[in-house]
């Protein structure tokens, strides 16, 4: 992710105070779940409908003996599987288990009585669900922070190097805009590519497209060539967050934006015109 930031001020304490601005500028994309900092992009949201909704569609594995009694896989009589004669069967989980039950024994959900107040601290910090006199769960709340894209960031990280200063020729991974060595900085993306396309042909060509973005009809050359002086995954300034798509489990990528790499290319065209202001990169985790 590339991060433009404009620092207070230019003085010895200059990079100290673009840490800060990092710090501050990545804030609201904090994962509450992992990093449990519990703070005002903290929301506490309503998910009662959702799990209702879960509820209603999720089936359980079941033993049927032969008189119609159902018994859970866990039960001693089941502990080498299905026994001969019995049936498995897949039952609607609402038939077998409440949905107090499911709220807190499927999904770790802590309960809290009728007319007493959240724990927010500790018991009930990330989310909770909310009983009646008879002890049913009414209302579930989750505690999240909705616009989420890390749960850890670090400067540069496993993208160290990516920006090349041309005031001493070293690369880097925060940088004054007017300071950058684009050409520099292209020659080195595509000695990267160059690399990354010996690498592909380990891979049937159907991986080559999924893990290198190389389509049966591409050449070397077009795959080196087509490559940016800087190229992340997602960009955050003054006006919010840009991203190629949603970064999810293992680095699948959901709801694509069209023409990322046009978007971007724009971008940095934008961007060189301000030279005073800073770029960073950074390895942001989720």
């Amino acid at each position: 992710m590339a991060l433009g930031v404009q620092p207070h001020q230019r003085t010895s304490g200059e990079l100290q105070c673009l840490g800060c601005a990092l710090a501050v500028a990545l804030q609201p994309y904090h994962e509450f779940e992992c990093t449990g900092i519990d703070d005002a992009y903290v929301q506490t949201l309503d998910i009662t409908a959702r799990l209702r909704e879960e509820y209603a569609s999720e089936t359980v594995r079941r033993y049927r003996d032969p008189h119609g009694t159902v018994y859970d896989p866990s039960d001693a009589r089941c502990s080498r599987g299905c026994p001969d004669g019995w049936e498995e069967v897949s039952l609607p989980i609402a038939t077998v288990v409440p949905f107090t039950a499911y709220c807190q024994a499927w999904h770790g959900i802590p309960l809290l009585p009728a007319g007493a107040v959240p724990d927010l601290a500790d018991t009930h910090k990330f989310g909770y669900g909310v009983c009646d006199a008879q002890e049913t769960v009414v209302t579930v709340y989750t505690r999240t922070n909705p616009h989420k894209k890390w749960d850890w960031w670090l400067l540069g990280g496993r993208y160290a190097g990516r920006l090349i200063s041309r005031s001493d020729g070293r690369a880097c991974d925060q940088c004054r805009v007017g300071d950058l060595d684009l050409v520099a900085m292209q020659a080195q993306a595509r000695h990267r590519r160059a690399r990354a396309w010996q690498d592909a042909q380990a891979y049937a060509p159907e991986e080559r497209a999924w893990l290198y973005d190389i389509t049966p009809a591409m050449t070397e050359a077009d795959y080196c060539s087509a490559v940016p002086a800087l190229q992340t995954f997602a960009i955050l300034d003054h006006e919010g967050w840009w991203a190629q798509g949603d970064m999810g489990w293992w680095g699948v990528v959901s709801d694509p934006t069209d023409d990322w790499p046009a978007h971007y290319a724009q971008y940095l065209s934008l961007l060189v015109t301000h030279p005073d202001l800073y770029v960073a990169v950074v390895d942001c985790h989720i």
